[in-house]
């Protein structure tokens, strides 16, 4: 089994582009890409964004091919296009792990489930547990899946056809140190 594991990011085509007016690219996908390039795990993420308003639309069954992890985010206007884009990953690609998150899933983990089929859902920040939540995904299964992600802070997951969320701790020391990410 490769060490190197292939990790494509994707902010979905708005519905009337961003803010209405123009395509801003947010910048979630270069933080969490920052972390997985500094992650010390088994593996190696290569990793790749995508930006459909300016990259054009994404064929996820071509353009998924040999892909090993899809993470896609989304605003609500957003959230359609991302839920389509997973959904296909899926029907296309059985084995491919899904990871959702941004401002329209964190909040609503069931909706995101339920239309986008997501593996996992991320809630809030997930620069510090990207690289551990992708490690788990990748390695365990079943029972031992859920049994590992239950000890991921901050994420959504399905056990037994409901969604589980696990907590983050409050307080100061909740929030991701800004400088924990060293970017480019």
């Amino acid at each position: 089994m490769s060490k190197i594991k292939r990790v494509v990011m994707v902010q979905p085509a708005s519905a009337g582009r961003n803010f209405e007016y123009v395509a801003i690219p947010r910048q979630g996908r270069l933080v969490l890409s920052g972390a997985l390039a500094q992650w010390e795990g088994p593996y190696f993420y290569e990793r790749e964004i995508w930006f459909e308003d300016r990259s054009g639309l994404m064929d996820p069954n071509q353009d998924l091919d040999g892909v090993d992890i899809l993470m896609v985010t989304a605003l609500i206007n957003e959230a359609p296009r991302a839920y389509q884009i997973a959904r296909l990953a899926k029907q296309y690609h059985p084995g491919i792990v899904t990871i959702g998150g941004g401002p329209q899933m964190s909040p609503l983990p069931e909706e995101a489930m339920s239309y986008g089929h997501f593996d996992v859902i991320v809630n809030r920040e997930g620069e510090d547990i990207i690289g551990q939540l992708c490690d788990v995904l990748l390695d365990h299964q079943g029972d031992d899946r859920i049994k590992y992600l239950a000890k991921i802070p901050g994420i959504s997951f399905m056990k037994d056809g409901h969604v589980l969320q696990t907590t983050r701790p409050n307080g100061p020391n909740a929030l991701v140190n800004p400088g924990f990410v060293k970017l480019p």
